[in-house]
């Protein structure tokens, strides 16, 4: 029994052997001839697939002939100018680089089967990359520009040195491709390369801090990113107004103010850098300061209305700081006032810019009105805010502030 169990096995192997041998010849003879290659390239990965087939060199050379010679004729179609699908001659050429990879890997020797052919068509991979990047084939795009960066580590690419300025544009375009896909892995991949791309690197720290933004819950790694965008590029605001909104969530003022210090003495008339002052120094309670920062910005423009909120608002602040006793000291009430008439040409200016604003100059100017017995403009705004919530009347009508 045990006998005609092992004469079966044995008629099966040879049985199995044979075809695999006949389908290795056929293979042979097609690539020869230049028929039926896509047939010989799934038939050879079909085989390695068995383990018992993982080191015939055979086999790696007839799967690496097979896909080269259908890059060239596809090449070849090219040259002679007949229609040719340039995604698919793209992408043929990006198999035969991976097959010789994977040759690599398990038969090293075997390189000088696959060596000259690559070394001949490596440029054509990045070529490649540049072309599905135009169409918007972010996928395919990175699929070429993976492989044509990996080349930069393979020793049969030690010598070419002019390659390196190509390394790092592709480096840039897979990282784009990457973060347009909203693939982690796929941006950060080649993040080190892809910064010393100099024409890409401020678009690339842009879509690094985004792209840490979204994963690094201690935000650090977005902050590094912030940190080295903005000192690389200090008048370029969106480093700027993202690192200071990340340090003003975190009540980190006094790293803010120096920020925005910082910034200005590098871009000393960006108004949004003057204006950021006045509203770091608002936060911080530094009234006087936050008044002559956000007078420097209106004298610079007076585009962003918020300063005319910030300078009043301050003023109104330092009012009420002397409310308490300006019933018995008078020196204390004419300074009240002086502060509440300051605040209120401000606000008022503010309400002419964003009249929608209500919930913003309505309260202040209400109390300032009421204050300095202004009366035509105290029942103006008494009647505009009892329209705009007359159950919630109180709450249109803020106590006055005390520190």
């Amino acid at each position: 029994m045990i006998r005609l169990y092992l004469s079966i096995l044995f008629s099966l192997f040879v049985t199995v052997s044979f075809a695999q041998k006949k389908e290795i010849a056929t293979a042979r003879d097609n690539v020869k001839s230049g028929k039926n290659l896509d047939q010989v390239e799934k038939n050879m990965l079909k085989l390695l697939k068995d383990s018992a087939n993982k080191e015939n060199p055979r086999i790696y050379r007839l799967l690496n002939a097979a896909v080269q010679k259908q890059y060239e004729q596809l090449n070849e179609k090219m040259y002679l100018k007949q229609s040719v699908d340039s995604a698919a001659f793209f992408l043929t050429l990006n198999r035969a680089f991976q097959y010789a990879f994977l040759t690599d890997s398990v038969l090293p020797n075997e390189r000088k089967h696959y060596g000259p052919f690559l070394y001949r068509y490596l440029q054509n991979l990045n070529a490649g990359g540049s072309y599905f990047f135009r169409k918007e084939k972010y996928n395919e795009a990175y699929t070429l520009l993976d492989t044509y960066i990996s080349c930069k580590k393979h020793p049969m690419f030690a010598d070419r040195k002019h390659e390196i300025h190509r390394m790092k544009a592709a480096s840039f375009r897979a990282l784009c491709c990457g973060y347009r896909l909203n693939n982690f892995e796929k941006t950060v991949k080649h993040r080190k390369q892809a910064l010393l791309y100099k024409p890409g690197n401020m678009v690339a720290t842009k879509y690094l801090a985004e792209t840490y933004q979204k994963v690094d819950s201690t935000y650090s790694k977005y902050v590094e990113m912030l940190d080295s965008g903005f000192v690389k590029y200090p008048c370029e605001e969106y480093f700027f107004t993202r690192l200071l909104n990340h340090q003003m969530a975190n009540r980190e003022y006094e790293k803010s103010l120096q920020l925005a210090e910082d910034a200005i003495d590098m871009c000393p008339y960006n108004e949004l850098y003057l204006y950021a002052k006045s509203h770091i120094l608002l936060s911080m309670e530094k009234y006087d300061e936050c008044i002559a920062a956000a007078d420097s910005t209106l004298a610079v423009s007076d585009s962003i209305a918020d300063c005319y909120y910030i300078a009043g608002i301050a003023n109104y602040y330092l009012a009420e700081q002397f409310q308490e006793n300006s019933v018995k000291d008078k020196d204390a009430k004419v300074k009240m006032h002086d502060y509440y008439r300051k605040s209120m040409a401000y606000l008022e200016k503010y309400r002419e810019r964003e009249p929608d604003r209500k919930d913003k100059w309505g309260s202040p100017l209400y109390n300032i009105y009421l204050n300095l017995n202004e009366g035509r403009k105290f029942d103006e705004i008494n009647l505009l805010l009892r329209n705009i919530a007359p159950t919630t009347e109180k709450t249109q009508k803020p106590r006055n502030r005390r520190r």
